[in-house]
């Protein structure tokens, strides 16, 4: 018996849990796996009612009937957490032994494919609930105690000058002399903190990336300066959608080579933070091709070159192991198609309030301003106190 026809084996009435691999199945060679992992989750139904993960680490009570674009939505997502390059992620090894990535594509393939194949709507969702999670924590700016008088959010203001770090642009302030057209160019009414690898995940998020990844995230404290810098809401956009991504750079006689900063005082390298951005249906040009940085040039201008340096030298740069995290879950993200929408009763699972504040009047406006959207009056709706909807233009409504 092959391992695909193995795999491929209906579950018996009343067997939750599926067989382990006999003996004659247990050496094959990795790509042996790998091949039938493939092939297995592309013949999968995805068809059994289950519990929903709405995030990592909660579920909803509900169950889910999976859709045809949900099941071929999860067939990708599965496809790429296979297939996903993990060499990157081998100087975030801090153990003994040298990270090896195809050992863990095999404890991949291995946990979530092979143990659980009876279940991979569940898996799926898993996974799929990690990267939406991901996504939409990063683009939001919360201002979070570290146990000092100043919030990460202030020290990271701090740090970057009050300045997009990828821009140069400036934040318009009160009073400010700058009335001139030209002036204006250079200064945006907001800049927004963001966390790269979200604080809000909580430990189950982590213990999934670790199970994708085999990088052990002990001691990861995603609460901090070195996992967040400053940037304007548009291109906070793109880094959270995946589309943009940082590269560490050290320059010895002028030849290219990725490291890791040195604490060494005496190190005669230059380690720059290059600023990169995805390619296909991925690509961040026809944002940056909009904006103007400081000097008055399109943003496109960014791709490729080095990060702004910091500000203030005494507060600690960008880490690179959070950044080398995102930028492996966007390539699964990507390799699936692209980040999926976070509906609001997702965003609303931990308690969120939909309430107008300094940092949701942007949004609020934009969408009053959108051609898709029409003020609605509430009791149309059939609640009969005095409030106003937001709907879509195009929405039919039944009197």
């Amino acid at each position: 018996m092959s391992l695909l026809d193995f795999l491929s084996k209906p579950a018996p009435p009343g067997v939750a849990d599926p067989p382990p691999l006999p003996p004659s199945l247990n050496n094959l060679p990795n790509q042996d796996y790998i091949d039938a992992a493939l092939a297995y989750v592309a013949s999968y139904p995805f068809d059994q009612s289950f519990t929903v993960y709405t995030t990592p680490n909660k579920r909803q009570e509900k169950k889910f009937d999976p859709t045809s674009d949900w099941q071929d939505k999860s067939r990708a997502v599965l496809r790429a957490c296979i297939l996903a390059d993990r060499a990157p992620l081998a100087s975030l090894s801090s153990g003994a032994e040298p990270y090896d990535a195809s050992a863990h594509q095999l404890d991949f393939v291995r946990n979530f494919i092979i143990d659980r194949r009876w279940a991979l709507e569940e898996v799926a969702s898993e996974m799929r609930a990690l990267f939406r999670l991901v996504q939409s924590r990063t683009t939001r700016t919360v201002l979070t105690p570290m146990g000092t008088t100043k919030s990460v959010a202030d020290q990271v203001r701090e740090r970057d000058g009050d300045k997009c770090r990828l821009t140069g642009v400036g934040r318009w302030k009160k009073g400010s002399e700058a009335e001139d057209q030209e002036a204006r160019r250079v200064i945006t009414s907001t800049l927004q903190v963001v966390h790269c690898l979200p604080f809000s995940t909580g430990d189950t998020s982590f213990h999934l990336v670790e199970a994708l990844t085999g990088v052990k995230f002990a001691g990861w404290q995603a609460d901090g300066v070195e996992n967040a810098f400053l940037t304007r809401p548009d291109i906070h956009e793109l880094f959270a959608a995946f589309s943009i991504f940082f590269e560490w750079i050290q320059t010895p006689n002028g030849e290219e080579v990725q490291c890791f900063p040195s604490n060494d005082p005496d190190n005669e390298f230059l380690i720059q933070i290059i600023i990169r951005g995805r390619t296909g249906p991925a690509t961040p040009r026809p944002v940056l091709r909009s904006l103007l940085n400081d000097r008055g040039q399109l943003c496109e201008s960014i791709l490729d070159t080095p990060l702004r340096p910091r500000h203030d030298t005494s507060i600690a740069d960008l880490d690179p192991k959070y950044f080398i995290v995102h930028k492996y879950i966007g390539d699964i993200v990507w390799m699936s198609g692209g980040p999926e929408p976070v509906s609001d009763e997702e965003e609303d699972e931990d308690g969120d309030e939909k309430v107008l504040s300094d940092t949701t009047i942007g949004a609020f406006i934009e969408k009053l301003h959108s051609p898709e959207m029409d003020m609605l009056p509430r009791e149309r709706e059939g609640i009969f106190q005095p409030r106003i909807l937001l709907v879509h233009k195009n929405l039919v409504w039944d009197e």
